[in-house]
């Protein structure tokens, strides 16, 4: 349970990985086992962990030639291929940092990036040069190059590593807009795969996917849970990760037995397989979903057809400042049945978790709080942004113990709450919290009751200010099969939520949109259209004037055309609020008239 003193949260051991061995270390040691076995594969090529291993042991030396160090930034810009696993690897084995530029990013963005880490080394491709912004950093391709790097030694460079120098900078997106680069370090690393041996039976017969992009933080699970365990690591294409029906196949046909999914990029597999009237053949043992909020209810669909033990489904959670992942949460049938919200479970062996008020002090069990992450899962900061650094990251002693030695602990300005069990239940961001009408609104809260809807499948729920001084709540929904109507999506939510929490629109989506990451792209939810929803009523047409009147009315004020004479104004999306400013319109016309 939550207590209130300088303890923790829960979380599943109090283990320790200061002196964990390396990613370079634990390749070495994968690939002495399996040096004939296919590391990497991309289409129809094939790479051994031997051939793996010689050819970034020679890019790794060319780098140290160029003068590269541990505090070295070298950019990776091309297109998801082998290469870029030869890339990032030869970066690792030569003590450097490796950069992620996704070629999916806008070049403004590339550029920004570029400039602002000032790395002086980019790896490519000959086809990818041209989408490589300009700049001082010395450009470097894998293929046209490649015969001046053919003749470094085929054997690791004999490099000290330091655990505190960097291991890759990922910039993200800032709430100012400008991206901001997230410095995680060598030693942040090693202790993660460490604890991740504790919480799954990873092995060399595994077939892993790269599936997510390599600018998102979570894309290094998927690459050095692979290749530190002598498995075999599948590059999907990019083109195959948009196609839900083509990912679905190559699951199929690779025999892939680990996926790392956002919850977005799994339900729209799950909406791809169930096309099929047969269960697929699918070798999966574990499917980990994380980078966004999962709602459990979404997961009955696979469950009913596959069950809830394989493959294990686990729930991860963890911002790109505290190391990947920070929670481990395994779901069950049991998790639906219970109408549990989006649950992330327990903090894994080595990270102290902490839920916070406004003033720093523990909230009890069951409260509310803001999430904080310590420990040596925490990030050095972020990369030339001292004023930024200072305001997320910051030393923390408890208020009862001013004698005691700070902690540096990460503010992730998520909000969580514990149960009875010590389960960790994730509830959005602090600012996913909206203000409408002087009423302060949870979005998630909405959301998680409208995924309890038989007939809805998934959701989002915005806020939108289409038309200026009209904020409204809209809801985008993914219907379950049948798609669930607007006057039966309002009265289950309102059976359980005040109705100034009901959507004023529901829009029906065949999915929601995934930005270059994998998650919601909520830039590009559509505005709802004016056109009527289906009601419990009939369209009827008003008969005389003063019904028209009134109809139009209705159609202004909810910007709904088709207004009939039978319509419920609450049903249309219509609320106390709006129904005073509908009686004063109806005045105000009456006396222009």
């Amino acid at each position: 349970m939550t207590q209130l003193n300088d303890a923790p949260l829960p979380a599943s051991g109090n283990r320790t990985f200061e002196r964990a061995p390396g990613i370079a270390a634990r390749f070495a040691d994968a690939a002495a086992r399996e040096r004939d076995a296919i590391a990497v594969c991309c289409g129809t090529r094939r790479m051994t962990y031997g051939e793996l291993d010689r050819r970034s042991s020679q890019l790794a030396h060319h780098l140290l030639r160029l003068g590269v160090d541990g505090e070295t930034l070298v950019g990776i810009c091309m297109e998801r291929s082998i290469e870029t696993i030869v890339a990032m690897l030869a970066v690792v084995k030569s003590g450097a940092a490796y950069l992620p530029l996704d070629l999916i990013y806008p070049r403004d963005r590339l550029g920004f990036i570029l400039d602002a880490s000032r790395a002086p080394i980019v790896l490519t491709l000959s086809g990818n040069l041209d989408d490589v912004p300009p700049g001082d950093a010395r450009r470097i391709c894998l293929d046209t190059d490649w015969d001046c790097i053919a003749g470094e030694p085929e054997c690791a460079p004999d490099v000290a590593f330091d655990a505190d120098s960097l291991a890759y900078v990922m910039y993200t997106s800032g709430s100012t807009g400008t991206p901001k680069g997230c410095q995680l370090t060598k030693g942040n690393l090693a202790r993660f795969f460490s604890a991740m041996d504790e919480l799954y039976d990873f092995r060399s017969d595994d077939v892993w996917t790269f599936f997510l992009s390599s600018a998102f933080d979570v894309s290094g699970f998927e690459i050095w849970g692979a290749l530190t365990h002598g498995a075999r690591l599948v590059v999907v294409p990019f083109v195959t990760s948009r196609t839900p029906q083509a990912f679905r196949q190559l699951l199929i046909d690779e025999q892939v037995t680990i996926i790392n999914l956002t919850p977005t990029g799994f339900l729209q597999l799950m909406q791809a397989d169930e096309q099929h009237p047969e269960p697929g053949a699918y070798a999966l043992r574990y499917v980990v979903l994380a980078g966004e909020a999962l709602e459990m209810q979404s997961l009955r669909p696979w469950f009913e057809r596959y069950g809830d033990q394989r493959p294990r489904i686990v729930n991860q959670y963890g911002p790109t400042e505290t190391t990947i992942f920070v929670t481990f949460r395994e779901v069950s049938w049991a998790d639906l049945e219970n109408r549990a919200g989006s649950m992330i479970g327990i903090g894994m062996p080595d990270v102290p978790l902490y839920l916070f008020d406004e003033r720093l002090r523990p909230v009890p069990q069951g409260e509310t709080g803001e999430l904080y992450v310590g420990g040596a899962a925490v990030a050095r900061g972020y990369h030339g942004r001292p004023d930024l650094t200072a305001e997320r990251f910051i030393d923390w002693r408890h208020p009862d113990a001013a004698d005691a030695q700070p902690r540096r602990l990460y503010r992730t300005g998520d909000l969580a709450r514990v149960d009875a069990n010590g389960d960790i239940e994730y509830l959005g961001r602090i600012d996913g919290q909206v203000k409408i009408r002087g009423f302060r609104i949870e979005l998630g809260e909405i959301e998680a009751t409208l995924t309890r809807h038989p007939d809805v499948r998934a959701c989002v729920v915005v806020v939108r200010e289409d038309r200026p001084g009209d904020k409204r709540l809209v809801a985008y929904v993914v219907p379950a099969g049948r798609t669930p109507t607007v006057p039966a999506m309002r009265a289950h939510l309102l059976a359980a939520l005040p109705d100034y929490m009901v959507p004023a629109a529901f829009v029906s989506m065949p999915q929601l949109p995934q930005n270059e990451n994998g998650k919601l792209d909520r830039k590009a939810l559509p505005a709802p259209d004016r056109s009527r929803p289906a009601l419990s009523a009939e369209y009827a047409e008003a008969t005389d004037a003063g019904e028209r009147e009134l109809c139009d009315a209705f159609g202004d004020l909810l910007g709904i055309d088709g207004v009939g004479r039978d319509d419920n104004f609450f049903e249309l999306g219509g609320n106390s609020l709006l129904a005073t400013r509908l009686l004063e319109g109806i005045r105000q016309r009456r006396i222009a008239a």
